[in-house]
């Protein structure tokens, strides 16, 4: 069973001959998820009005992406109520500290009704950041790193994270909801890595993923 995905920011990874303003507002934004500083500033369209991110306001990003997510759910998703499960960041391991990724999850459900959050995944051990640091995006690696610390919901699960890559942090999330016999439509991530200019780096984009068979 493949893994719907959808991403509302291009993150340009590759080299190009010239970046465009949308490419670095792009950039910056998946930035202001990830709660890491910006230079200058950018300009993002929300509800079709311009906001201006800088790192006097960088949280705003999350509040944004709250209201892109819930937008395109309240459009497109069947299957309410839902419960937003985030993907655990590197440093949220047993006993350790919340994952970001929780802001995300509820900056979402602050925009609809018939949503809940459920906090319910830890790392056994940090790993290093596969961003940051180079650690492993190998689904198998993660998943028997990654344990269930609360009740599974019973309502459909909509996995959130900040930036699609791979999908081996997803991948390894949604084993996990499979096997105890969730329902997950779909994952939310605020941006996706390109190697190439997109037409408009911030056109909301569905795909598939492969599921990951422990």
């Amino acid at each position: 069973m493949a893994i719907k995905v959808v991403t509302f920011a291009a993150y340009l990874t590759g080299t190009v001959s010239q970046m465009r303003d949308p490419d670095y507002a792009a950039q910056k934004f998946v930035k202001g998820l990830k709660g890491e500083p910006i230079n200058g500033y950018a300009r993002i369209r929300v509800r079709r009005t311009p906001r201006r991110l800088n790192n006097s306001n960088l949280d705003q990003a999350i509040t944004w992406f709250g209201q892109m997510a819930a937008d395109y759910l309240l459009s497109e998703n069947e299957s309410w109520p839902i419960a937003l499960v985030p993907v655990p960041n590197s440093g949220s391991v047993l006993n350790g500290p919340e994952p970001r990724t929780l802001r995300l999850a509820s900056a979402i459900k602050d925009n609809l009704k018939e949503s809940s959050v459920a906090d319910v995944f830890r790392w056994r051990e940090r790993f290093p950041s596969a961003h940051q640091e180079g650690g492993t995006r190998n689904p198998a690696t993660l998943f028997q790193n990654l344990i269930v610390v609360y009740e599974m919901p019973s309502v459909p699960i909509v996995l959130v994270d900040d930036v699609l890559t791979s999908g081996g942090h997803l991948q390894a999330c949604a084993a996990w909801v499979w096997r105890k016999s969730g329902n997950l439509p779909m994952a939310i991530c605020g941006g996706r890595t390109v190697d190439t200019q997109q037409a408009d780096p911030f056109e909301v984009k569905l795909e598939e993923i492969d599921e990951f068979y422990p």
